[in-house]
């Protein structure tokens, strides 16, 4: 494992054209890129558990591999239209003490992710685009905005419940099956809504907690609402 000196705002550029082996277990900004054309990719490889105390920036054709490693991260995560990202079975931690933003375009799966952003300023964690957690959302400190066009999406994903200081504010998406309690609510608060006794072998369901009564919002068809 490697250590570059995490001085403020300094930038570690994976560049090189070949694939390579990532054994760096600590730098401040971090831009994986290399590959040339379509037809010309490379893929960068972790080999451990890293922490980027600034932003990640993945693009030009190069993909990140996180292999079942842990990323904590104090920045922004982007991965434009010309660079991925496979998931595998890691964990991206987000745990900066400013505003952090995800952007992840084309591949927008992460396999675990962590809210533990100490920023006094709420939300604490923004969407740049539609963001689909397929093992495990963990919220501890810090509210995730989500929208109906950059939407969290938990694509068969566990979650815990949320906190007073830890939720969702916005529209989340869940996709599959069982009981589930959506950790959502707004800038006033916490407001959990628990799903059971569905019946479905597999569903997906849109959760939203807003100010309004559902009548005055138009989102309540009271003729062929059977429970609430």
């Amino acid at each position: 494992d490697g250590n570059v000196l995490a001085a403020a705002n300094s930038e570690v550029h994976i560049c090189s054209e070949t694939d390579q082996l990532i054994a760096l277990s600590s730098c401040y900004n971090i831009v994986f890129e290399g590959g040339l054309s379509k037809n010309d990719k490379c893929t960068k490889t972790l080999d451990s558990d890293i922490k980027v105390n600034g932003s990640i920036n993945v693009k030009n054709y190069t993909t990140l591999a996180a292999g079942s490693h842990t990323i904590s991260l104090g920045g922004n995560l982007t991965i434009t239209t010309y660079g991925d990202f496979i998931n595998g079975t890691s964990t991206l931690e987000l745990n900066g003490s400013e505003k952090q933003i995800l952007s992840i375009t084309p591949n927008r799966a992460l396999y675990n992710l962590t809210i533990n952003n100490s920023s006094p300023t709420s939300p604490q964690i923004d969407l740049g685009s539609g963001i689909k957690v397929t093992g495990n959302l963990n919220l501890i400190k810090g509210k995730l905005h989500s929208t109906s066009s950059s939407r969290l999406i938990l694509a068969g994903a566990k979650s815990t419940i949320g906190n007073a200081d830890s939720y969702v504010i916005g529209e989340m998406e869940r996709d599959g099956s069982g009981d589930f309690v959506f950790p959502i609510g707004s800038e006033r608060g916490l407001a959990q809504i628990g799903i059971s006794g569905t019946g479905a072998t597999s569903y997906f369901m849109v959760a939203e907690y807003r100010n309004s009564k559902p009548q005055a919002a138009g989102i309540l068809d009271e003729a062929n609402v059977q429970k609430i």
